[in-house]
């Protein structure tokens, strides 16, 4: 049995490789993705295309406090302010956050899952809830066509990063929109370019 080339870069199939589109993005912030494990082999998750895209991101998987030490310890420094992008009760949005509150932000945590798992990595990691939190107040609609969700203003987790560069420090995002409308354009029509 045959088993399925892929690129080495990108980790995706050799017939949908997104190499060519890749751009990199300096934003002003770290990023920290919580991605439940049942995310991190999905031909359509878009956390892989931030991952590639962004130097300064990072990708932890798994689902408890354990899974996310390093965070949790970095989130402790006095010289670190770690923000957390999930809609709750005490969160805060993010247009409406002032200027220099925005700026003295160093990380930005995004949790990457089904918005039912999303909960459930809340839920298991109370110390996220002692961070400062942000929603959205007026987010764009999605335009991930390749994966539904029915939760209202849904977006993926390439969408919302996006957006908060965006509205929150006033960044171009088209790049990382670029390579998200070619892995959606993939997995509709795989084209014939390879690595």
């Amino acid at each position: 049995m045959n088993k399925r080339a892929y690129c080495p870069h990108c980790e995706y199939p050799l017939s949908t490789c997104l190499c060519s589109y890749l751009c990199e993005i300096a934003s002003p912030v770290h990023w920290w993705i919580l991605q439940h494990p049942t995310e991190t082999k999905h031909a359509k998750n878009t956390a892989r295309l931030v991952s590639l895209c962004m130097s300064n991101s990072q990708c932890l998987r798994g689902e408890t406090e354990d899974d996310f030490d390093v965070l949790k310890q970095i989130s402790d420094r006095p010289d670190r302010h770690v923000v957390v992008l999930y809609p709750n009760a005490d969160s805060v949005a993010l247009e409406q956050v002032p200027t220099a509150q925005r700026r003295s932000v160093t990380d930005v945590v995004v949790l990457d899952a089904t918005w039912r798992k999303a909960y459930k990595l809340w839920q298991l990691n109370p110390w996220l809830h002692a961070l400062p939190s942000w929603h959205f107040a007026n987010p764009p609609d999605s335009s991930y066509r390749i994966r539904h969700t029915r939760q209202p203003n849904g977006l993926s987790t390439l969408e919302a990063v996006a957006y908060t560069l965006t509205a929150g420090w006033g960044m171009s995002a088209d790049g990382l929109y670029n390579v998200f409308d070619q892995l959606q354009q993939h997995h509709r029509q795989p084209p014939s370019h390879q690595c």
